[in-house]
């Protein structure tokens, strides 16, 4: 596998990288131009599609679609103009007024025009002690964010404004994984929720840009660029990346035997990790002219080989379809599909080493991430095993840069839990100004929470060590738990 340095690279181009590396935009080949919304087609898009699927093929199990965020308003809230913001919302986007349908045995977008109101439930809890506001906020908002949502009949999107104190509102906004990526929670959703709500506040007109395509377009647009030979192309790349074969699976977690079958549960750990932790890794990445994201999955990989002994170690991330189209910036959707990430590691290995690799096999993973996952399964005849997810179990993910916010705004992924994970664990951090936020979400049928606490340790430990010395060989670099 190639390891280049990918030296003289340009400061326009390692930018270009690291948005790569958080999902917002990626390279590829010239694709068929977007069509009008009249043209469009009526088909979800294929990742769409494979959501769907998996949601009916495991209907009785926790919510491990349901995705949420939290929208903190440290203001006085006017209700008003916060339902008439999420109204105008919906009218803007047509994804998050759309349920599915099965017509012909292909899955398809029902655009609904009748939903004016976005669902909205507004809870008040100034009247409680203090001390019992926040604890009664959560339960509240896990509460809402456990409730299933009907693919077939929606609405997809709902929300729960609580207010805690004249100036502590929380805006809990939960969503379908079929109409919603980073890219849309936390960009384009607090950024139009926040200027249209200070607009109707001001009872100022707002003219947010309009939009010129819709997800439909998206749809049919990455149909046609697969059937016009990408779909063909990207399956030799992966049939390539795994030409000896599937590696076995991660010998790891060992806290107790596995289910028979995938339950699905989730929880999750909140974490953070200081700058003064991230400072030293952060120069070595730079020096190397890879992204964050790069060292975060070879951090990963080598902790990964740590505790298995196993050198070849599959991750997953997700890899953005379509965002590079400056038509599908601004939407609200899904434009995101699973890519494995096949990294080697040996024990001689340095941070350095694996930290170009890793810059290496992202690249190429989401230059190659239109093809559905399900497609490159089938293509590498994947057996079926029913107790866990094929090619990876652990995926690592480095959300968009968050949108810059007015005064009294701000937003989070990690307050509340929907019950449900669709691996046996999920890293997704953010940048923020003081710190990098982690959400791990695991399985509890897997993992014992003493397990996690002992993972996130170790996972910061070899950050901070690699960082300080990235040529010592991995099999030195510190950690608690072992394989």
């Amino acid at each position: 596998m190639s390891t280049s340095h990918h030296e003289g690279l340009s400061e326009a181009k390692r930018q270009l990288l690291e948005k790569l590396a958080r999902g917002q935009f990626h390279p590829i080949s010239k694709r068929p131009e977007v069509g009008s919304v009249e043209g469009a087609e009526e088909l979800a898009s294929p990742s769409q599609e494979q959501v769907w699927f998996h949601a009916q093929e495991n209907a009785t199990i926790p919510q491990l679609y349901n995705e949420s965020i939290t929208i903190y308003r440290n203001s006085p809230i006017d209700v008003s103009a916060l339902k008439a913001s999420l109204r105008e919302i919906l009218r803007r986007h047509e994804a998050w007024r759309t349920t599915f349908a099965l017509k012909g045995g292909k899955v398809c977008q029902v655009v609904h025009e009748e939903w004016r109101e976005f669902p909205l439930s507004v809870l008040d809890l100034r009247e409680l002690p203090e001390a019992e506001r926040l604890l009664e906020a959560t339960r509240a908002g896990d509460l809402q964010a456990q409730q299933p949502f009907d693919l077939s009949r929606g609405p997809l999107v709902r929300a729960l404004l609580v207010s805690l104190s004249e100036q502590q509102h929380r805006l809990y906004i939960d969503m379908h994984q079929i109409i919603a990526d980073g890219i849309s929670v936390y960009e384009v959703l607090p950024t139009e929720l926040a200027t249209l709500y200070e607009g109707f506040v001001a009872n100022e007109p707002v003219h947010l840009p309009d939009l010129p395509q819709q997800f439909r377009n998206y749809s049919a647009w990455q149909r046609k660029s697969l059937e016009q030979n990408a779909s063909q192309k990207q399956m030799e790349y992966w049939r390539e990346r795994f030409r000896d074969g599937v590696p076995a699976y991660l010998d790891w977690p060992q806290d107790r035997p596995r289910p028979t079958t995938e339950t699905h549960r989730g929880a999750v750990r909140p974490f953070s990790i200081s700058l003064e932790s991230l400072a030293a890794v952060q120069d070595v990445r730079k020096g190397a002219q890879v992204s964050l994201f790069a060292a975060l999955v070879a951090a990963l990989g080598a902790l990964l080989h740590l505790y298995t002994n196993q050198s070849e170690i599959v991750l997953g991330t997700l890899a953005p379809c379509g965002r590079h189209r400056a038509e599908f910036q601004k939407l609200l959707g899904y434009f995101m599909n699973p890519v494995a990430l096949r990294l080697h590691v040996e024990d001689n290995d340095s941070f350095a080493d694996l930290i170009q690799q890793a810059h290496e096999v992202i690249i190429g993973a989401i230059s190659h991430g239109d093809i559905p996952f399900e497609e490159v399964v089938k293509g590498l005849l994947v057996r079926p095993d029913p107790t866990r997810h094929p090619l990876f179990q652990i995926a690592i993910s480095l959300a968009p840069t968050r949108a810059s916010l007015p005064p009294g705004w701000d937003m989070t992924p990690t307050d509340v839990e929907s019950g449900g994970a669709r691996w046996d664990m999920y890293l997704e951090l953010s940048e923020r100004v003081e710190y990098l936020l982690g959400r791990a979400q695991y399985n509890p049928d897997l993992f014992d929470s003493s397990t996690i606490s002992s993972f996130l340790r170790d996972f910061r430990n070899i950050l901070e060590a690699a960082g300080r010395n990235p040529h010592q060989p991995i099999s030195r670099l510190p950690m608690e738990q072992g394989g």
